[in-house]
């Protein structure tokens, strides 16, 4: 579920965004109902994701190693700074448009950027040890794996629609666990 979610965030975010490439006014975009529904929905995602990571380590973590517990424990660490940034994009950021545009349409002060380095650094690395214990493991498809890794790093890149990749592996790997599909053995 986060995975589709995920998806539909990023294509309403960039129906919202005429270059992709964030160029319109944060301040006003804060305020409209599109980036309302695309907020919540991010932040459902991402909560959805956290008890995702947890399901699909569970699974691996008897097969697994220390590689799987660390990259299980910064992707959880990562993705949990992430949720705390989707929260603000749902309910501080509108909140602050309605006061002060402007607020919102400076460069963010130096500690806020490295907090959100910090965060969504975590995130990529996270997910990318994360995919090559499951890749390790051979629980899941390893095309699944492959592209969770490859998705990590693209997420830490600022392009439009980045993190589909991201989100499709994490669709595959939960399907997989929900569905009970093992990986076919090579």
């Amino acid at each position: 579920m986060a995975g589709t979610m995920f998806i539909v965030s990023d294509l309403l975010d960039l129906a919202t965004d005429s270059d992709g490439f964030g160029s319109k006014n944060l301040g006003e975009e804060a305020s409209t109902a599109v980036s309302a529904i695309q907020s919540g929905l991010t932040l459902l995602a991402g909560l959805l994701l956290l008890v995702g990571l947890a399901g699909i380590y569970f699974r691996q973590s008897e097969d697994d190693d220390l590689l799987g517990m660390l990259g299980f424990l910064v992707a959880f660490y990562g993705t949990v700074m992430a949720v705390g940034a989707f929260w603000a994009d749902a309910f501080v950021a509108p909140s602050l448009a309605r006061e002060e545009l402007r607020l919102l349409s400076a460069a963010p002060p130096r500690a806020l950027a490295a907090g959100f380095t910090l965060s969504y650094g975590s995130v990529a690395l996270g997910w990318l040890l994360f995919g090559w214990s499951a890749l390790r493991t051979g629980l899941y498809p390893r095309q699944a794996s492959v592209l969770l890794m490859i998705g990590a790093v693209l997420t830490w890149l600022p392009l439009p629609l980045s993190g589909v990749p991201f989100s499709i592996a994490v669709a595959w790997m939960g399907y997989t666990l929900f569905w009970g599909k093992e990986a076919p053995d090579e």
